[in-house]
């Protein structure tokens, strides 16, 4: 028999509810800082939010917002850490030269000093030794699988063999289309060098030999005859140090924003905001705004585990945040019922305003990052508008379990498309901003 072997495609998405908080206070008093006494603390501890603070914002604010984030969003499993630091004046819109790392953001005066840098990163590196990393060997391939008898042949690059394992070991899962290798990571500690040709560390493409008679089909029982396939391994300790490099190298140059890190081959997610002396001369509402943004990516569940790309990943992943972001910022000043008009005066002013389309990740005009944030959330709001997705979907954000962003936005939906080609008809009246009849009143 002859199985047809599917090439592994990475898929690295980096920056990349049923609310049930118990409101026996009102909402402004929740999510204003000028409630909240001083305290010394630099660090909380939630259910699954740590977080780590360098800023002058009080820790027992940044307390209330991580608990109303953690009991609005459904089923996490994984740890969450936060960190927050001071930057000073932005120097660039424009993030660091020569930057090679996955932070993105634009550059700052640095104005942490070297002690408080080595604290960010022992604590962040402390959050990571205790992460949970996926440390298989995975093959992925066109059919359902069995096996057989005998034993699996793992290669280096040259061929000489690093390993055997037999195909019926406690080790070796047949998952679907997947046979999977438990803990192989170990198998490439001291080998790693036998891949001199891969640039990346955190990874490698493995190769391995299926002698016959140790894989069978699942559907027909049949034998296959010997083959050879690549597999990818997570080394997970190399990805959490490149990970730690890479931070202390955005401290070093400046690097400011904010951004949520998935880190690849681990459950547990990382996300940054940094305080510049501009964000406190404005409002709380921008703070607030960023924080429930990045928190909410932390809790896109399924952001690494989709087996495939979707059609509209981008504009989805990111307006999803900001709709919820623009939810509490709406709820916490006490102005829900004009939830939908703040919204949608954001996207409208994205429009019009910077002239961007859906899913356009920079002005135009210029080689400023703006994200797909502001164009999403207004598409969502059309849908919700419409009918067509449960709002709290998107504020659970179960929207973002079991690959659901994939299976039910795709560009052949004419659903999809006729909001594609709506959702920026925003028009003000009487001081309210609201969809156009034409993007009401779809004829499908």
């Amino acid at each position: 028999m002859q199985l047809i072997i599917i090439k592994t495609i990475f898929l690295i998405l980096i920056n990349i509810g049923t609310i049930v908080y118990p409101v026996s206070v009102n909402s402004l008093e929740l999510l204003n800082p000028n409630t909240i006494q001083e305290v010394k603390k630099r660090s909380l501890q939630l259910q699954n939010i740590e977080i780590f603070n360098l800023t002058e914002i009080e820790i027992d604010y940044l307390y209330k917002m991580a608990k109303y984030a953690e009991e609005s969003m459904v089923n996490v499993d994984y740890r969450i850490f936060g960190l927050l630091y001071p930057v000073g004046e932005q120097l660039t819109p424009e993030q660091p030269l020569n930057n090679k790392t996955g932070f993105r953001g634009p550059t700052h005066e640095i104005v942490l000093n070297v002690e408080q840098k080595k604290e960010m990163i022992i604590e962040l590196a402390n959050f990571l030794k205790k992460s949970k990393c996926n440390d298989d060997l995975t093959f992925t391939f066109g059919e359902k699988l069995q096996a057989g008898t005998g034993n699996i042949i793992i290669n280096d690059e040259d061929g000489s063999t690093i390993k055997t394992i037999n195909v019926n070991s406690p080790n070796v899962v047949f998952r679907d289309y997947q046979i999977i290798i438990n803990n192989a990571s170990k198998f490439f500690v001291n080998n790693d060098k036998n891949f001199k040709n891969q640039d990346r560390k955190t990874h490698l493409i493995v190769n391995a030999t299926f002698p016959s008679g140790t894989i069978k089909s699942l559907d027909t029982n049949g034998v296959f005859a010997e083959f050879s396939a690549q597999g990818y391994v997570w080394l997970s300790n190399e990805t959490k140090k490149q990970y730690l490099r890479e931070f202390a190298w955005w401290l070093k140059v400046g690097g400011g924003g904010a951004v949520m890190n998935s880190i690849q081959g681990c459950e547990d997610r990382v996300f940054i905001q940094t305080v510049s002396p501009h964000d406190k001369e404005n409002s709380y509402e921008e703070l607030q705004r960023t924080f429930f943004h990045e928190a909410y990516h932390a809790y896109q569940k399924d952001l690494n585990s989709c087996p495939e790309v979707g059609d509209n990943d981008y504009w989805l992943i990111e307006g999803g945040a900001s709709y919820f972001a623009e939810h509490v910022v709406s709820w916490a000043q006490g102005q829900l019922e004009n939830f939908s008009s703040n919204l949608l005066e954001i996207t409208h002013w994205m429009v019009h305003g910077i002239g961007v389309g859906l899913d356009e990740q920079r002005n135009p005009h210029s080689n400023v990052h703006y994200g797909a944030g502001y164009q999403g959330m207004g598409a969502l709001r059309l849908m919700v508008e419409l009918g067509w997705l449960d709002e709290m979907r998107i504020l659970d954000s179960s929207l973002f379990h079991d690959c659901s962003r994939i299976k039910e936005f795709k560009d052949n939906d004419p659903k999809i498309q006729f909001v594609k080609n709506h959702w920026n008809e925003i028009e003000e009246k009487n001081g309210i901003f609201q969809f156009k009849e034409s993007a009401l009143y779809p004829n499908l």
